[in-house]
């Protein structure tokens, strides 16, 4: 398994998911920075993990409870 995907899960707090093409795509916080682990389902295999800037939030602002993050 993936060591940072283990620790995002582990000590993270998941947020949100959405699909982005053939991609599961998995958002998360841990402390104060956010995660975007992507996932191919047919594959079954974790493809990229990137740290979220603040363009890459944007995809979520509209889909995400705000509550969550507390």
């Amino acid at each position: 398994m993936n060591e940072e995907a283990e620790f995002i899960w582990t000590h993270g707090k998941y947020l949100i998911s959405i699909e982005y093409y053939a991609f599961k795509i998995n958002l998360y916080s841990v402390k104060k920075n956010f995660y975007e682990i992507f996932y191919h389902p047919n594959t079954n295999e974790i493809t990229k993990i990137n740290r979220a800037s603040f363009i890459d939030l944007e995809k979520y602002l509209n889909r995400i409870e705000l509550e969550k993050l507390q």
